[in-house]
């Protein structure tokens, strides 16, 4: 139970401040984005 509280205030704080909420959002992305660019699956004949 004190482990759900824990959670809860967690998310709370992270949710209150918007840098943390864009770098806890924005950074998955752009790292998605910048793999699926980088292995986009072009291969070249060798």
């Amino acid at each position: 139970m004190r482990f759900l509280e824990l959670c809860k205030r967690n998310l709370k704080e992270t949710y209150r401040d918007p840098l943390s909420l864009g770098f806890l959002l924005g950074f998955p992305l752009v790292f998605m984005l910048l793999f699926g660019l980088a292995f986009s699956g072009e291969t070249t004949p060798t």
